[in-house]
């Protein structure tokens, strides 16, 4: 299991989905296997606990990411904490369930802005 921590100055009572500039991190996600292998790549998240981006800053926090395994090179999305804690995002293959990658995202500090 990886494990790295977000800090994010982020006001934990604002509308979730809400556009923000808030500092992120950059998740890098890859995936191995078989080219032209059939199904799809899903990470799932507590959106109560952490929002994901397509972007560095600014934006609307997705609300899902699931994309083809064929022809899928890698991807970089982009964590921010909404709450203090830790939670935990699962990369999962749809073909193999038991094929599973788990990050444990920590946010470590939560001010109001």
């Amino acid at each position: 299991m990886a494990s790295f921590l977000v800090f994010c100055l982020s006001s934990g009572r604002r509308p979730p989905l809400r556009s923000s500039n808030a500092p992120r991190t950059m998740l890098t996600l890859e995936a191995c296997g078989p080219y032209g292998s059939p199904g799809n790549l899903i990470l799932g998240w507590d959106s109560s606990a952490v929002n994901i981006y397509t972007a560095p800053s600014g934006g609307t926090a997705l609300t899902q990411f699931v994309t083809p395994f064929h022809g899928f090179n890698g991807t970089n999305l982009y964590v921010e904490g909404v709450v203090p804690g830790a939670s935990m995002l699962s990369w999962v293959y749809s073909e193999q369930t038991n094929c599973v990658d788990h990050i444990c995202i920590t946010v470590v500090k939560d001010e109001f802005q």
